[in-house]
This record gives C-alpha cells, sequence and structure tokens, in this order.
C-alpha cells in the first residue's frame, strides 16, 4: 500500500470531512477522495461510511487506523532522530551462546561509516557532555573491542541497511570542526533478499538515486527518511497482515 493514501486516511479519520482533511494536507477535496478510492481499492472494502455530516469510519476503516497511526509514530520517531541522535542496530546479536536475532521479524540497521559515528561521538560527548577531547578518544578505543566483536556482525544478520557516507573530507575524524550534515551525505542502502523489491519505484520515487549493486541503492541523505517510508510501509503491512492471519 502506498504511504501517501495511507497518510490521506489518516487525516480523513481525523478530520471526519473531506475538506477538512484537505485543509489539513493542503490539498483539493477532489485529490483526498480520489487517494480514499484509491486505497479502498487496494484494501478491498470501504474504510469509511459515507453520511450528510462527513466521513465516520467503516469497521475496516477501524480496523486499519490503529496500524496507521502506529507506522506513522514510527515514521515520525525516525524523522526526529535523523539528523543528530545516534544511530546504530539493535536486537541482531549473535554469538555461540546467544542467538537474539532470530526472534526478530525485521531487522533493520541505521548506521554511519565509521569515521562520521566517531566524529559525531567527538562533538556530542564534548558539546553535549562536558566531557574532554582524551577522555573521549579513551572510551572509543575502550569499547573497539566490543565494536569488533558484538556490533559490526550485527550488520551482516540484517534484512536491510542504511548507511550514511559524507561527501566531505572525515579522513580525520579527531580534528574535524562539524558533524557533515544529510544534505552532505549520501545513504546507501542494501537489501540482503532483494527479490521482491521494486527498484525501478524506488528510483523513479527518490531523484538522484542510482543503483551501485543489484542489491543496494544509493540515495540522497536528505531523502533517507522518505526512503525508509517507501521501503518499510509494505514490509511493516505484510507483518501486520501475517499477523492477523495467523490470529
Amino acid at each position: 500500500m502506498d504511504w501517501d493514501n495511507l497518510r490521506y486516511f489518516l487525516e480523513l479519520a481525523r478530520a471526519g470531512t473531506l475538506v477538512g482533511a484537505a485543509r489539513r494536507l493542503g490539498v483539493d477535496h477532489t485529490t483526498v477522495a480520489r487517494r480514499i478510492q484509491a486505497l479502498e481499492k487496494q484494501v478491498g472494502s470501504p474504510l469509511f461510511a459515507r453520511e450528510a455530516a462527513g466521513h465516520r469510519l467503516s469497521e475496516a476503516g477501524r480496523s486499519l487506523l490503529p496500524q496507521v497511526e502506529g507506522m506513522e509514530a514510527a515514521f515520525l520517531a525516525v524523522e526526529h532522530a535523523a539528523p543528530g541522535v545516534r544511530q546504530g542496530l539493535h536486537g541482531a546479536v549473535r554469538t555461540d551462546t546467544v542467538d537474539v536475532a532470530r526472534h526478530v521479524d525485521l531487522r533493520i540497521g541505521v548506521v554511519p561509516i565509521i569515521n562520521l559515528e566517531w566524529i559525531q561521538k567527538l562533538h556530542r560527548d564534548k558539546n553535549l557532555r562536558g566531557y574532554s577531547q582524551d577522555a573521549v578518544v579513551d572510551t572509543i578505543l575502550r569499547r573497539m573491542p566490543d565494536y569488533v566483536n558484538y556490533i559490526c556482525p550485527q550488520f551482516s544478520h540484517t534484512h536491510i541497511n542504511f548507511q550514511r557516507v559524507p561527501m566531505v573530507d572525515t579522513s580525520n575524524p579527531f580534528i574535524a570542526k562539524d558533524i557533515p550534515t544529510v544534505d552532505e551525505s549520501m545513504v546507501v542502502i542494501r537489501f540482503a533478499k532483494p527479490q521482491g523489491i521494486d527498484f525501478l519505484y524506488l528510483l523513479s520515487m527518490l531523484h538522484d538515486s542510482y543503483m551501485s549493486r543489484p542489491n543496494i541503492i544509493v540515495v540522497p541523505g536528505g531523502k533517507m527518511s522518505l526512503a525508509m517510508q517507501l521501503i518499510l510501509t509494505p514490509m511493516i503491512l505484510q507483518l501486520m497482515d501475517r499477523k492477523r492471519r495467523a490470529g
């Protein structure tokens, strides 16, 4: 399902009228109606009951609403966190005695390249936490065995990795004066199993993107959130549908 159509569904559910939803979305009310019709065709049942006072959620609409609200909350959290909050991966650890990864349905890695990670840590720990340069470097060195033995291997067990790569010189992260912005970066998106991924659709929606390998698409850093929406929405919906069928 198209996330844009789901967004129109949310706004109509909240506003209760086509005009109200259109006002919130900044579009014409006929566009809202067209989007809802397209979504109902995909779902296979009416999502709203049309009444004189407006639009009321049908039984199918009430069932769909909490799922879409959950997706919206997840996407908003990603958009809010992406520029400055520490990125990484949790839940894909595999060792000789532990296999957490087998319990996770969709494993996603979000990580900057190592020099960018160090630049972010240096700026965060010095400017926000008051640590000295030497103290931060000492922490990096002390944690290196864990990074090599536990953190990096997790990214080999993901379904998808989003790796931010700066397009500016980060060759010596210990003297960098600022953190490269998302607009100074590209994002390398790697699919462990590219079968079923509509790369032509992604290339058409993510302008200035390109394929570097059969299972890798590279997109401008500023389009990372959009890329996540386009890629993860159908996967999350598929997982929800599988759970519903199993229940």
